[in-house]
């Protein structure tokens, strides 16, 4: 699904990312590294294997479109870890196979414990600037700043919309775009969504398995015959 702001060309990916066409740029957002060991130590039975996932999206996308560019818009880690921990040693030896990718990203709620000094040949930046477009983890963080009067890519709130029809209801993940922002799905598969309600003036674009469709904002689930 292609969307075009400002003049710039946005491709909405079914695996929860965006690829900005003329920076070469992928875009994802809410990718919570290390969310299952997290939970093992707090005595949560989670298996392990979701940053491997996450590792493989993203080996997938950046092979797919050429990417140049990766910007991550914060939530990189799910919580605080200690400098041993075994995942700073894989995202490292991830970007040995990608050493001219350049890598970015806007720190979030949950990365304010993280080691920046470990994630090798990444920018760990507030927000980012560039050109008519704003880049940050937080939509209102980013509207707060003096130079917000573009337009804002965040994520944060992990949207999802509810089609309901009767007591049918249909959750999906979806790209809330807004008159001034883009929010992004969360792009973690292991993590939770919050239903939103669009105004009128917004839109909703579905992540589904293998393409994005826009949602009739609103309208009801139809009926299975």
């Amino acid at each position: 699904m292609l969307i075009t702001l400002k003049d710039n060309h946005f491709e909405l990916m079914a695996d929860r990312a965006v690829f900005w066409k003329e920076q070469k740029l992928l875009m994802v957002a809410d990718l919570h590294f290390a969310k299952d060991s997290i939970f093992r130590q707090q005595g949560v039975p989670i298996p392990a294997g979701t940053d491997q996932d996450t590792f493989a999206r993203l080996d997938r996308l950046i092979a797919e479109r050429d990417c140049e560019k990766l910007l991550m818009l914060g939530d990189f880690i799910h919580g605080k870890l200690t400098a041993e921990h075994r995942f700073y040693g894989q995202y490292q030896q991830w970007r040995k196979n990608y050493q001219s990718l350049q890598c970015s990203l806007t720190l979030g709620n949950h990365d304010r414990h993280i080691e920046t000094e470990l994630l090798t040949n990444t920018d760990c930046i507030d927000h980012l600037v560039m050109g008519d477009f704003l880049f940050c983890h937080e939509q209102q963080e980013l509207h707060e700043k003096k130079d917000a009067e573009g337009f804002a890519f965040a994520g944060h709130i992990h949207p999802a919309y509810r089609l309901r029809s009767g007591k049918q209801t249909l959750r999906l993940p979806v790209f809330w775009l807004q008159p001034k922002a883009l929010i992004l799905p969360a792009f973690s598969r292991f993590t939770g969504s919050y239903s939103i309600e669009p105004d009128n003036d917004d839109r909703c674009f579905a992540c589904l398995e293998d393409k994005v469709m826009e949602l009739p904002v609103n309208a009801p689930l139809k009926k299975a015959k």
